[in-house]
């Protein structure tokens, strides 16, 4: 009980609200991506930040709860209500980049992976918009190269000591391979 180990009960209640959001915005999230599916190809970069909104709820949701619970507990009580509501903001901007980041790979493992849980190819198979459809596999990569260093300095921001693990974790994210 996290009461009892000396966290305050209004941030205890925070987290649980947190986890609740994050899980009715994961579902919201599933949601859009079924029935994005087959969007129009004609939108462009409206598509692709509908893509990067998916991307976020379906996935980014899942990481930014991961971060923000122990966040939010262990923030200082002596920081501002704008202080405490900036660095979290930070943390929910750095799981909105690892959930594209996550997505973004897994579109391009889709055509030039391995196995991955599903049939290779499979979005093409069934002309499922990818961020690959949209941009390529090379301006995929490419964004997916951006977005790590974006999301690499946000971190240093966030932690500027001592956030190796994230560090890998984001890594891990680009460079799997199934």
């Amino acid at each position: 009980d996290l009461v009892k180990n000396g966290f305050s009960p209004e941030r205890v209640n925070q987290v649980v609200s947190e986890i609740s959001l994050s899980m009715h915005d994961l579902c919201i999230g599933q949601m859009m991506d079924l029935r994005a599916a087959h969007m129009g190809m004609e939108k462009g970069n409206e598509l692709l930040e509908e893509l990067d909104h998916i991307a976020w709820f379906k996935t980014g949701k899942a990481i930014e709860v991961v971060l923000i619970g122990p966040a939010i507990l262990t923030i200082s009580s002596s920081s501002t209500v704008n202080t405490q509501s900036t660095e979290l903001n930070k943390i929910r901007e750095l799981g909105r980049l690892m959930g594209i980041l996550f997505q973004m790979r897994d579109d391009l493992l889709d055509v030039e992976g391995e196995n991955i849980g599903k049939p290779a190819a499979l979005d093409i198979k069934n002309n499922t918009v990818t961020y690959v459809s949209i941009l390529g596999v090379e301006g995929t990569r490419q964004r997916l190269k951006e977005f790590r260093q974006q999301t690499l300095k946000l971190i240093d921001e966030c932690w500027p000591s001592g956030a190796e693990t994230i560090k890998d974790v984001v890594n891990y994210i680009v460079d799997r391979k199934n």
